[in-house]
């Protein structure tokens, strides 16, 4: 939806729906405003660069995202049966799952 996957940043059109769908950060207990968009499958593991294949995040969260032990995966794309959700794992084990919030 909107761009070519290919490419490393979601910007346009496609990081604009990105910060519309997620609101504020999707790391577990953060909801501090986005500053970066990251990919759910890492970029530099030939993850898309789309709508369903990112998530907002803070600043912090999307630099700790890159310690080693953090996985996520997508549960639903959000299109049809209900909002975008991902699953988070931490390198403690402690498992997460953030869904988008509801359309104002």
């Amino acid at each position: 939806m909107g761009g070519d996957p290919t490419r490393r940043h979601f910007d346009g059109w496609l990081g604009q729906l990105i910060r519309l769908r997620d609101q504020t950060c999707t790391d577990p207990y953060c909801d501090a405003p986005l500053r970066h968009l990251d990919h759910i499958i890492r970029h530099s593991d030939d993850g898309p660069t789309t709508l369903e294949n990112a998530r907002g995040t803070c600043e912090r969260g999307n630099y700790v995202r890159e310690m080693p032990g953090w996985h996520i995966t997508l549960i639903d794309r959000g299109f049809h049966s209900g909002p975008h959700t991902i699953h988070i794992t931490t390198p403690t084990g402690h498992h997460y799952v953030r869904r988008a919030p509801d359309p104002p």
